[in-house]
């Protein structure tokens, strides 16, 4: 009897152990895929974030507007999604819409003229730019014709009432606020046509002048390049947006209970951190309240107040990006402060509507195809693979 019972303590006492030597290997494993993968993002930032939704989107003025509104990268635009809800984006480029539309095309076999006017007869030039996009549902098709109008000899004709004005304009790429060089990497693979923009620097002594018509005569053209296709391909007055919000995230105390503390948005449950700007201190003691700046670990001294940044994963049921504050003298009144980047999380944003600058005299036009893009899951990097980069 005695053997009998000291055989099921001993058995009991067995899957005890296994069970804390199984948690144990899952808090170790934890360990070193954060670890890994922070020296990861530290050598490769932004490679394994999520990429936030986007959208291009073409926009016209009101008939009764014959000058360019011009916007900002901080603009707010409003858009409804496919359940009736209402999503905040920003422009990726400081830009303008102008106040004319591509109303003819003329294709021979030497070059492509693009007019451009308006109902009105008349417009004002108060820039010195002009975008071009060139999109088509065929993204191959779509980054042939676009690296060919880079390369092609462009001019650019204003005419005005009495005269007609003709530059060669300089070419150049769209760059985009707000990304990363290794998320545009990254998000290339996924759509090129939000890349396909240029931008022509002009001089523009037109400021105050009617302009009643523009020419853009693309021509040295290679000769396999299909001329049709060009033609049907040139867009203007196309936004490229971003769900994308730069907000404070929930005030964080620093009063011990815990190792590491959730990031969390302060008045919209519905984001999810993209990237962190700044984190501040901020204590209120005897000697007065005030604010320090504090940076990750790996960048500070090691006794210096620091963080580390634990990013989601379903892998290891960590629903949101997390903080780990160092060096922490607990008792005192110390909180973190923390700005940062945040996008919507709906598993599925979809084809937007109804998009509208709350501000500009601008409407939203539906122009097919509509390009979008959004992605939700989370990247995946192998463990070997950041050991051999490591």
């Amino acid at each position: 009897m005695k053997n009998n019972k000291l055989e099921e303590e001993f058995e009991t006492i067995k899957q005890l152990l296994k069970v804390d030597v199984q948690n144990l290997r899952k808090d170790i494993f934890r360990y070193l895929h954060q670890s890994r993968l922070q020296f990861f993002e530290q050598c490769c930032p932004y490679l394994t974030t999520p990429m936030p939704y986007k959208s291009l989107v073409s926009f016209k003025l009101r008939p009764s507007f014959t000058s360019p509104v011009n916007f900002s990268i901080e603009e707010k635009i409003e858009a409804i999604d496919k359940d009736n809800e209402k999503i905040i984006l920003h422009p990726l480029i400081d830009g303008q819409i102008l106040p004319f539309h591509i109303n003819q095309v003329n294709v021979n076999q030497e070059s492509i003229m693009f007019q451009m006017g308006n109902d009105a007869g008349f417009f004002y030039i108060e820039n010195s730019y002009m975008d071009i996009w060139v999109l088509n549902e065929e993204e191959i098709l779509a980054n042939e014709l676009f690296d060919s109008l880079r390369n092609a000899h462009l001019e650019l004709s204003f005419i005005l009432r009495n005269r007609k004005v003709t530059q060669i304009p300089k070419i150049r790429k769209l760059h985009y606020a707000y990304l990363h060089s290794n998320e545009i990497l990254k998000d290339q693979l996924n759509n090129l046509n939000f890349y396909h923009g240029i931008r022509l620097y002009f001089e523009n002594d037109l400021i105050g002048i009617e302009v009643h018509q523009i020419e853009l005569i693309v021509s040295k053209l290679d000769e396999s390049v299909k001329k049709d296709s060009l033609s049907r391909a040139v867009n203007i007055n196309y936004v490229p947006l971003i769900n994308y919000q730069v907000e404070y995230a929930m005030p964080i105390r620093l009063d011990g209970s815990r190792d590491s503390f959730p990031i969390l948005p302060d008045n919209d449950g519905m984001l999810n951190l993209l990237r962190i700007f700044s984190v501040e201190a901020y204590q209120n003691n005897q000697e007065g309240a005030g604010f320090q700046l504090i940076y990750p670990r790996m960048v500070s001294n090691s006794q210096e107040l620091s963080y580390d940044l634990i990013r989601p994963s379903v892998e290891h049921n960590i629903k949101n990006s997390h903080i780990i504050p160092y060096n922490t003298i607990f008792g005192r009144d110390l909180s973190l402060q923390i700005k940062a980047a945040w996008f919507n999380n709906k598993p599925k944003i979809g084809n937007l509507s109804k998009f509208s600058f709350t501000t500009k005299p601008v409407e939203s036009i539906d122009i097919q195809p509509i390009f979008f893009s959004e992605k939700e899951v989370e990247a995946n990097i192998n463990l070997n693979a950041m050991h051999n980069i490591q």
